[in-house]
């Protein structure tokens, strides 16, 4: 393995540590940072300097600019937290226009099950008269949970020409 592509890999699996980290913290205390963001923002500069295949930039900086926009009415619209909207933008640079569909489709179908799944609780938790009766918009969903899967579909296709040519 030449270094280029090591340092190639291990921005690969920083993305993948930034983007636990971020589904943890959403899941723990519904935010997720600047920081962590921008890290993943940040680590695709390396990756693009250090792979060996063509990334084809401008249509990486495209997709994320078109997942702003949309984000960002979603947010006006108190439809979508301004730190998802920020991690989803980052996740749609390194997706680039070849994965950025197949990976809002995994976050909204991952995003709707979480959503139902955690609804459901809450209104499990009503009908058993444990909980107040909980209105949707009262109900938090940690979105940077589906945001870092469809994150993680996205680093496994950078990784699996890596992983196929292991040998055990």
């Amino acid at each position: 393995m030449t270094e280029l592509l090591f340092i190639n890999q291990v921005c690969v699996l920083l993305l993948v540590i930034t983007l636990a980290y971020a589904a943890t913290t959403d899941m723990r205390f519904y935010k997720i940072t600047n920081p962590t963001s921008l890290t993943a923002l940040l680590l695709f500069v390396p990756f693009v300097l250090t792979s060996e295949t063509q990334i084809h930039v401008l249509h990486a900086i495209i997709a994320a600019v078109v997942v702003f926009a949309v984000g960002f009415v979603l947010f006006m619209a108190n439809a979508l937290g301004g730190g998802d909207v920020k991690l989803l933008t980052s996740v749609a640079l390194w997706a680039g226009a070849d994965h950025v569909f197949t990976m809002l489709v995994i976050v909204s179908v991952l995003g709707g099950l979480l959503s139902l799944g955690i609804a459901g609780y809450h209104y499990g938790m009503f009908y058993m008269q444990k909980a107040m009766q909980p209105t949707l918009r009262s109900i938090k969903i940690p979105y940077g949970v589906a945001i870092s899967f469809g994150g993680f579909f996205v680093a496994l296709q950078y990784l699996q020409p890596t992983l196929s040519h292991l040998s055990f």
